[in-house]
């Protein structure tokens, strides 16, 4: 039937006129009617647009604008959705109770096919699988408190570029940054499976190289410790792009011994210098033992010019220690757990970034719920 009403306070212009045509997944559908409706909860007033869509063969659809955000909604057949205190379950899905309250229609343009009148009212109930909205409204009959007329619908959320191509619209107001729809999809999502494939890959990639080899031994000699002596050592070859490992070990008890070195390259003025110590202390106290420091010290140098290169040593040592023998050894090419965990770090920064933004976005989202999982009293029922 048609029926034509409007609040003479309030004048509100449809957004998409009656009779506009849209196409939603390759159909046409004509907008017969519009009605404002709202919620009032603690004062506060909350209202959203309604249009009625039809297409011949598939019937009636519904077009909500909620706050800047858009709803295609169609109806559902009865008994296909089951309710609980917690949610509702749709063919398998389990939807999360949102909101509940009286919607009470403002306003009324068009054609319907029911009796539309201002002031009409029915419970609504909502949950929320985002991008999906499961809607339940209820209209009572009679006195009885369990009497009356139920019908679910489902909402699909839309974003303002798909409204205009539809209906051939410019100029739709966006939702403000921060303004989180109900059923609104957080967009950034894929970044936690490309972050998961880029990690399982880099870890593929460092087991790899950690089975093909732990670096080459290029150079080893042990030094007699003489402080205030300066030792040169046998040239060895080095190649390039390849990074350096010094060990350094001594049988050093309640003493230290430190090692200044420097790599020189035989054919050139390229120098790196390095500086180490090696240091251990035990003893009992308390009838306990206890030991501090290592008899063994590592130091990681970066790659240098392919070629020969020597040695320079200088040791010096506690006064009046005995200075043991000290053995040094160079390693090229080894891989390091540091440089494995340093590209994990990068590879995280961004997804964390987006994780700390998906959290905000969620307590947005159940910001104005009663049934926010964020606080820790729920509305009962």
């Amino acid at each position: 039937m048609k029926f034509l009403s409007a609040l003479k306070q309030r004048k509100i212009k449809p957004i998409i006129p009656l009779g506009a045509t849209g196409q939603f997944d390759g159909r046409k559908w004509i907008n017969i009617g519009f009605m404002v409706r709202s919620i009032s909860s603690e004062g506060e007033k909350f209202a959203w647009e309604e249009y009625l869509l039809y297409e011949r063969r598939l019937g009636f659809r519904w077009l909500v604008l909620s706050d800047d955000h858009w709803n295609f909604v169609e109806p559902l057949p009865p008994g296909k959705v089951a309710s609980s205190f917690r949610g509702a379950v749709l063919e398998g899905v389990e939807f999360k109770k949102f909101q509940r309250g009286v919607a009470c229609v403002d306003l009324v343009y068009g054609e319907f096919y029911w009796k539309v009148t201002v002031g009409e009212k029915v419970e609504v109930v909502d949950y929320i699988r985002p991008p999906k909205m499961l809607s339940c409204e209820i209209t009572r009959t009679g006195d009885h408190p369990g009497a009356g007329e139920v019908n679910w619908s489902l909402g699909s959320y839309l974003n303002a570029d798909e409204v205009e191509r539809a209906f051939d619209l410019k100029d739709l107001t966006r939702p403000a940054w921060g303004n989180i729809a109900p059923n609104q999809p957080f967009r950034h999502k894929k970044i936690y499976a490309y972050w998961g494939i880029m990690t399982a890959a880099t870890c593929l990639v460092g087991l790899f190289l950690v089975i093909i080899g732990s670096g080459k031994l290029v150079f080893s000699q042990s030094f007699a410790c003489e402080p205030q002596n300066e030792y040169f050592s046998e040239p060895f070859e080095l190649h390039g792009r390849h990074n350096l490992k010094i060990d350094v070990n001594a049988p050093v008890e309640n003493s230290w011994i430190g090692v200044e070195g420097t790599l020189i390259h035989d054919d050139s003025d390229i120098t790196q210098p390095f500086g180490m110590i090696v240091e251990h202390y035990s003893g009992i106290e308390d009838g306990e033992r206890w030991s501090e420091g290592s008899r063994s010290a590592t130091i990681y140098l970066s790659a240098v010019p392919s070629g020969k290169y020597r040695l320079r040593l200088a040791f010096e040592g506690a006064p009046g220690g005995i200075h043991p023998t000290v053995n040094v050894s160079l390693t090229q090419g080894v891989h390091r757990l540091r440089n494995f965990f340093v590209v994990l770090g990068v590879l995280a920064v961004i997804p964390v970034c987006v994780l700390f933004y998906h959290w905000y976005f969620e307590r947005r989202r159940w910001e104005d719920s009663d049934y926010s999982p964020f606080h820790t009293t729920k509305k009962e029922g």
